[in-house]
């Protein structure tokens, strides 16, 4: 069963996330974002990211994977991940997010790789909370995050793991606009039409200006980083 859907209608694609869980981010499940993501940057639509889960943005990374610390699913599971922040930042249209509820890393990753971010002023909630996991994010992750976060706020947020709110994120820059309820997607949606409507030889040199040099680095470091051989040395006993 597939954990994403998307709609599309009048060069808007809608990628709705759910699958009846927590929206967990296994190699699998971030597989059919990135699938869903190309095929609307081939059709040259707009993008809105959203959750049908009440209350769940996504819970993440797959932490069973992870626990495993089985190299091969590891580094896939990763892969994965580095791939969609990719595909993202390189759509040549923007992508606008819409979250509600809890936000944890990879889910938070998808945010800060979004162009318009909209939360949910009541339920939006968020946290890095790899240093309680016993986990050292990435390199591509602190490139993606060193991009979109104050200095002060990732080290706050990283170190402590605390859950914060939907008006820290406004802060932090996890979110550009914070609405209530239904309004979420309706401003998202709003936000969306109203990019369509925009020529998109312009929004795609835009893009491409703000979001070219953070792409080439996340390539680069997950490349470099992101092997078999390198996380058994990581973790070796």
């Amino acid at each position: 069963m597939s954990g994403v859907d998307i709609e599309r209608t009048d060069g808007i694609a809608t990628v709705t996330m759910n699958d009846g869980k927590a929206n967990i981010m296994s190699a699998q499940f971030l597989g059919e974002l990135i699938t869903a993501v190309r095929s609307a940057a081939d059709a040259g639509e707009i993008v809105v990211l959203r959750s049908s889960i009440e209350g769940t943005y996504s819970g993440g990374f797959d932490v069973k994977a992870l626990a495993t610390r089985d190299p091969a699913t590891v580094i896939e599971m990763m892969k994965a991940g580095a791939d969609l922040i990719h595909a993202m930042l390189i759509h040549p249209r923007p992508i606008v997010a819409a979250a509600s509820g809890r936000i944890f890393p990879m889910g938070l990753f998808t945010l800060l790789a979004a162009d318009y971010r909209i939360g949910d002023s009541e339920q939006a909630q968020w946290c890095l909370n790899e240093a309680q996991l016993g986990i050292v994010p990435p390199d591509y992750a602190f490139d993606l995050l060193r991009y979109r976060f104050d200095s002060n706020w990732l080290s706050r947020a990283i170190l402590t793991a605390d859950m914060m709110s939907a008006a820290d994120g406004l802060a932090a820059g996890v979110f550009d606009r914070l609405a209530s309820g239904d309004e979420v997607e309706t401003q998202a949606f709003r936000v969306a039409k109203l990019l369509a409507d925009s020529p998109a030889s312009s929004l795609a040199g835009i893009k491409r200006k703000l979001r070219s040099e953070v792409a080439d680095r996340i390539r680069t470091s997950s490349e470099r980083e992101l092997s078999v051989e390198n996380y058994r040395k990581k973790y070796a006993a």
